[in-house]
C-alpha cells in the first residue's frame, strides 16, 4: 500500500526535479521512495554498527571494499609508480 505526502519545495527546485524525472522518465514520487529508501536502510546499518563492538566494526570496514579505502587507491598507484620508474 502507498501513503500519499505532501512535500515543499522552491519553485526552482522542484522544476529540476520534473525535468530530472523526465529525462529519466520516471517520476518525482519514484526518485523521493527511491532517496527514502536509501536514506532510511543507511540508518539501519548505522543502528546495527552500534550495536557492535569496535574489533567487529573494524572489519565491517574492511569488508565495505573501495568506498572505505580514502584514497588508498591513489597512494598505492603512486607507490607502484615510485618502486617500478627506478
Amino acid at each position: 500500500m502507498a501513503t500519499q505526502l505532501t512535500i515543499t519545495v522552491d519553485d526552482a527546485l522542484a522544476e529540476r526535479a520534473r525535468q530530472f524525472a523526465e529525462r529519466r522518465s520516471t517520476s518525482i514520487s519514484a526518485i523521493v521512495g527511491d532517496m527514502l529508501e536509501m536514506l532510511t536502510q543507511g540508518e539501519v546499518v548505522e543502528d546495527y554498527m552500534e550495536g557492535l563492538g569496535p574489533i567487529a566494526r573494524q572489519f565491517v570496514g574492511i569488508a565495505r571494499g573501495a568506498e572505505s579505502l580514502d584514497g588508498a587507491e591513489e597512494d598505492y598507484r603512486r607507490y607502484l609508480l615510485e618502486k617500478y620508474s627506478r
